[in-house]
């Protein structure tokens, strides 16, 4: 067969997208789930934080990836020393969840062993953050799917930290577990970060000279999300019931997976 006849097979997209901005703009579209079904592209994505976008990554942020929803999970502490950038005053709809900070009882943010201090922090957000955690997902629910929606310029959403590793990655996990993901796919996902963990690293350490970040401290551990997800089956019966307790909808459930699962 001549190559005149053979059909051009578009490439996958790519799983890390670069900024020049930010270092862990990841898309969470590709994934199988267990009933075949596959994750779509380019309507969800995770990444660290977006207020050092340059102009051309805000063009191509626009453009290319459709972002129209912007998720900050930093606490406003950090969202005001950092700022959150200029995609908000660029038409996205800005929703701020500060789900790390204090309400009642001080989240653990010390300890020597790096692994369990982030599992601990985890173990944290998963009991004091849960009406955030669900507002943030019905946000989510409501942007993919819904071009055209007035002050959007796309119908996509990113969510995003500091780093795009733990609170990041634990939205992540839970939309992804709604999506019925495998464990294993989504505890992958929430180890790309390593991939990047230098870069973090250096960048963080840059925008906030005055904590003593090490390198370590920017990698995700396993164990954190595997305890994470412990809890969130044998305690709460799993993400769907989980975010059900804490005020999601069924509608929203719906609308999450008609806009990011293929048909």
């Amino acid at each position: 067969m001549s190559s005149e006849n053979t059909p051009e097979i578009a490439p996958e997209p790519q799983r890390f997208i670069s900024f020049e901005g930010c270092v862990n703009f990841r898309d969470l579209g590709g994934y199988p789930t267990r009933d075949g079904r596959t994750v779509k592209w380019r309507k969800l994505y995770r990444s660290d934080a977006l207020n050092e976008l340059t102009p051309g990554d805000v063009y191509r942020a626009l453009g290319e990836l459709g972002l129209g929803t912007m998720l900050d999970l930093r606490n406003r502490e950090e969202a005001s020393r950092d700022g959150t950038g200029v995609l908000p005053a660029n038409g996205l709809d800005y929703h701020h969840f500060p789900l790390l900070e204090e309400r009642g009882e001080a989240p653990p943010m010390n300890g020597a062993d790096i692994a369990e201090r982030l599992s601990d922090t985890y173990q944290w957000i998963i009991h004091n953050s849960g009406e955030m955690l669900a507002e943030a997902v019905t946000i989510i629910s409501q942007s993919p799917g819904n071009p055209g929606r007035p002050g959007n310029r796309g119908s996509a959403a990113v969510f995003h930290c500091s780093a795009g590793k733990d609170r990041t990655g634990i939205i992540a996990a839970l939309i992804l577990g709604v999506l019925e993901v495998e464990h294993e796919v989504v505890m992958a996902d929430y180890l790309l970060t390593n991939d990047v963990a230098v870069a973090i690293f250096q960048r963080i350490r840059r925008m906030q000279p005055q904590y003593e970040y090490t390198q370590e401290s920017m990698r995700a551990h396993p164990l954190a999300m595997e305890q994470f997800q412990e809890t969130l089956h044998s305690t709460y019966g799993g993400p769907e019931q989980y975010l059900r307790s804490h005020g999601v909808s069924p509608d929203a459930f719906q609308s999450l997976r008609a806009a990011l699962l293929d048909d």
